[in-house]
């Protein structure tokens, strides 16, 4: 089940932010530091809530389409994906926003 999974979308990373090309060095600076602390955070949730994550907010997919992709209910995607967006939000309030060199 999991190398069928695997093989819908191999190695999945987040999109690049599309940065503002107006945006000062500070501003672009804080972006990626965001980027890194979210990147960071989704390695700390299971496989199973970072499947759902990506699927339902990064790759923009329904609820009905993660249920196929994932083998589940509508239900339980729907049970997950709140689980996954509470552990995403623990995780992101554990780390600091930025640290001070």
């Amino acid at each position: 089940d999991h190398y069928r999974r695997d093989g819908r979308y191999p190695n999945q990373s987040l999109p690049e932010q599309h940065e503002d090309e107006t945006a000062g060095p500070e501003q672009q600076a804080h972006l990626t530091l965001e980027s890194v602390r979210l990147r960071q955070a989704l390695a700390q949730i299971t496989e199973a809530q970072r499947d759902v994550i990506i699927l339902r907010f990064i790759e923009g997919r329904s609820v009905a389409e993660t249920a196929a992709l994932l083998d589940k209910k509508e239900g339980a995607v729907k049970t997950l994906t709140r689980r996954a967006l509470a552990a995403l939000r623990r995780q992101l309030e554990q780390t600091p926003e930025y640290e001070q060199t």
